[in-house]
């Protein structure tokens, strides 16, 4: 038993140890060096429980989607009434990005991490998950009925990963000349657009989304983690 809580100990010392570590170096600069001194453990331990430093950045970033899509459905009720359904679905998403290039460090994080091929499949679950809640239906208005083949799932989930780890990558390199909310409301019709038949849904429910985001404020703390305050008025 004492072995089992030192192990999980350990592997909580290493998870704190490269958040810290990457917030403030990023990931590129930072060595396996870096992380195993500041967890006082060694190199064995840190591949023995999450197997290379790549495998762990990803951990770290699956960890702050879910904090960011917990952060926002924690203030759900200061937002009016939102039944789930795609434009609580367009705010999560809008807010993951508003989160993602609120601070610096976690703007440099991602752009270095989405280079990793573990990064694309790992946005390859994300986007399994979301696609099957959005298949679980009555809240959503037209469905694409190809969805449920599942040749052309696989199939859009890979290309709409790729849309957007490309998109926003050129985006935050200057290599596209579009402010964030833009590029995302240009994203998001055309990602929708994949998934549902009615374009005047989309882009209400796109505009929505924005007016809703733009009265959010994330402040992330140098270890990624997150809090978000919603100003008063931010109701539909």
């Amino acid at each position: 038993m004492a072995n089992y809580k030192n192990g999980l100990e350990t592997k909580e010392s290493l998870y704190q140890s490269a958040k810290k570590i990457f917030y403030q170096k990023g990931y590129d600069k930072t060595t396996v060096k870096d992380i195993i001194t500041d967890a006082r453990t060694k190199q064995g331990l840190l591949n023995y429980y999450f197997g290379a430093k790549e495998n762990l950045a990803v951990q770290i970033y699956k960890d702050f989607c879910n904090d960011v899509v917990f952060c926002v459905d924690e203030r759900k009720a200061e937002l009016g009434s939102l039944p789930r359904g795609l434009l609580f679905d367009m705010i999560g998403y809008r807010a993951y990005f508003k989160a993602l290039f609120t601070d610096a460090s976690v703007t440099r994080f991602y752009a270095e991490v989405s280079k990793l091929p573990l990064f694309a499949r790992s946005m390859l679950d994300l986007r399994d998950y979301f696609f099957n809640l959005e298949l679980e239906g009555e809240a959503y208005m037209g469905i694409n009925p190809r969805l449920k083949e599942r040749r052309y799932f696989e199939y859009l989930k890979s290309l709409t990963v790729g849309m957007e780890i490309q998109v926003f990558r050129d985006v935050l390199e200057k290599q596209i000349d579009l402010e964030l909310q833009d590029a995302v409301d240009w994203f998001f019709f055309d990602y929708y657009s994949f998934l549902f038949t009615d374009g005047d849904y989309i882009h209400e429910n796109i505009e929505k989304s924005r007016k809703v985001v733009s009265r959010f404020t994330f402040e992330i703390s140098p270890v990624f983690e997150i809090s978000l305050s919603v100003r008063p008025d931010a109701k539909l």
